[in-house]
């Protein structure tokens, strides 16, 4: 047999066995950072909580990262231009409001495996398929504009704009945990 022949099912899975998998699992379009999941969610919050009142350095760390974190500016500028580029690496954005609502079209793609869960909210709804878009010159996505969008419906599209702002991450803009590094 040659020394590097394909190996069989049963070969390839008794070697997953002996040697593991990387422990990374997919969520959605992103990574989990956080590994322990008792410390997601309201247990994570409670966890931290009994985390402080036990023990002086970790109340200090926790402190230190939360006044970080309140200094953090959570704005976005959606007429600033952008870097990001769509799933597939081809496409660029006009802007980051049109990178922003893009990356929220990919999130709730059913294709994407994603987690996200949405109230059942027929406004919500309405708000997020409301926009228009189109392919500029150059592979750069365009999404209709606010006002366009409030001069042909008739109203805004806050509950949707709340939505997507909460989901987008300024791609390598976004340093939140820098100062840790």
């Amino acid at each position: 047999m040659p020394a590097h022949a394909p190996l069989t099912m049963t070969e390839a899975a008794k070697l997953q066995v002996q040697l593991g998998t990387s422990g990374v699992k997919r969520m959605g379009a992103q990574v989990p950072e956080e590994f322990l999941l008792e410390l997601r969610g309201p247990q994570g919050r409670a966890k931290y909580r009994e985390m402080t009142l036990n023990d002086a350095t970790i109340k200090r760390g926790l402190r230190a990262i939360k006044w970080q974190l309140l200094k953090t500016e959570w704005r976005v500028e959606g007429g600033e231009r952008t870097e990001a580029r769509d799933r597939s690496g081809e496409l660029g954005f006009a802007n980051k409001r049109s990178a922003a609502w893009w990356a929220m079209r990919e999130l709730l793609d059913p294709a994407a495996d994603s987690v996200i869960a949405l109230p059942p909210d027929d406004l919500l709804t309405g708000d997020l398929t409301a926009p228009h878009w189109r392919v500029m010159s150059g592979g750069h996505i365009q999404v209709e504009g606010k006002d366009e969008i409030r001069k042909r419906l008739g109203r805004s599209t806050d509950d949707g704009d709340a939505v997507v702002m909460a989901f987008w991450r300024k791609p390598a803009e976004a340093e939140v945990w820098g100062f840790l590094a």
